[in-house]
């Protein structure tokens, strides 16, 4: 399904063998001989260890490494990105002090499985210009022994409800969990939002219940493999 269809736009291109849209468009830049600098290079580069959790995940192959020597290649500064990343990441101690309280009112459910946190409006508003909320936590919450999914809600006063998805190798099942809530995304993360008014506790409940029969159905094929292995 395509959402957000560019009015303008003739081509539209899915290509589910490179890790970001920065791959994509790189290889794009290669084939057609468009001018590339390192000035581009430096966003294809910051793309693709955005999407990649830096090189962390199964959405970085071969190609993706490649991608990223002939970056280097080019000229633009690997190390250099990392540094501005860390000092974008910087927080005041406003920030560190409300991360300590996200940290707090983390829940866990389905034995532990799916960690969740929710941020009302007043947050939003009152933090969002110093530092996205969910930023502050997700790395964190994936940290949790047991945890293989997250979810980070947003409530606004309106009654909208958004939602964040992230998961741990091995469970990726991220964006079917945004899709049956109309959302998308891909396996290691995904979100989705709500604005038809629907009750943020529906939301949440139906969210834990969806995520926690995607992984047992996922437990039961990893055991079944695992006896067929016995057996074989």
């Amino acid at each position: 399904i395509v959402q957000n269809e560019i009015p303008f736009a003739s081509v539209m291109i899915n290509d589910s063998n490179v890790s970001s849209t920065g791959e994509l468009i790189y290889g794009l830049s290669r084939e057609l001989s468009w001018p590339f600098d390192t000035t581009s290079g430096s966003f294809i580069m910051t793309t693709i260890l955005g999407d990649t959790q830096g090189l962390t995940n199964a959405q970085a192959r071969a190609s993706t490494y490649r991608v990223m020597a002939e970056l280097i290649d080019l000229g633009v500064d690997r190390p250099d990105i990392e540094e501005l990343r860390k000092a974008y990441s910087k927080m005041p101690p406003e920030i560190y002090r409300y991360k300590g309280k996200l940290l707090e009112r983390t829940e866990f459910a389905s034995e532990g499985r799916i960690a969740t946190v929710s941020i009302p409006q007043e947050e939003i508003t009152k933090y969002s210009a110093l530092y996205n909320p969910k930023i502050l936590v997700l790395g964190d919450m994936l940290q949790v022994t047991d945890v293989t999914v997250l979810l980070i809600f947003k409530t606004y006063n309106d009654g909208k409800v958004t939602c964040a998805v992230r998961c741990n190798p091995g469970y990726l099942i991220a964006n079917k969990i945004a899709e049956r809530f109309g959302g998308g995304g891909h396996p290691f993360a995904a979100g989705f939002k709500i604005t038809n008014g629907r009750p943020f506790n529906e939301v949440k409940s139906e969210c834990i219940s969806f995520a926690t029969e995607l992984l047992d159905n996922l437990e039961k094929e990893h055991s079944d493999e695992t006896a067929q292995h016995q057996h074989a």
